[in-house]
């Protein structure tokens, strides 16, 4: 992946659905688009496995409204953490941009520590 000197998402740790910040791209991604790099050191829904757990990339014209654009294959959490990388590519025309996991069927205490990274795709 190529530098793009931008982050969607510095390394947090979520307990709950959550968005990034909207990121300005000024003129949307270029032709070829970017590719989204999940990160993520550790997920898991301790006590009780089953919370599923799904990547997206969402766009908006007005850093307001947002829709989704791209989504990873959702992943379900066991009662031991684990690792995973997912890459998601997406081209848009919007103006912004912003990384989004959502938690769905939530099973036990869920928890994800996860960056993201992005770069650029090549056809």
């Amino acid at each position: 992946m190529v530098d793009v000197n931008f982050t969607l998402q510095t390394q947090t740790t979520q307990t709950a659905s959550f968005n990034s910040a909207g990121f300005d791209l000024k003129t949307g991604t270029q032709r070829a688009g970017f590719t989204a790099r999940f990160l993520v050191s550790s997920y898991a829904s301790v006590s009780t496995a089953g919370t599923v757990f799904t990547f997206k990339i969402q766009a908006s014209s007005d850093n307001t409204t947002f829709f989704d654009i791209a989504a990873a294959p959702p992943i379900t959490g066991t009662t031991a953490a684990q690792q995973i990388e997912q890459f998601v590519t997406f081209s848009t025309t919007f103006r912004y941009v912003r990384a989004a996991v959502v938690f769905s069927s939530t099973a036990g205490v869920p928890a994800i520590a996860y960056k993201v990274e992005p770069g650029l795709s090549f056809p």
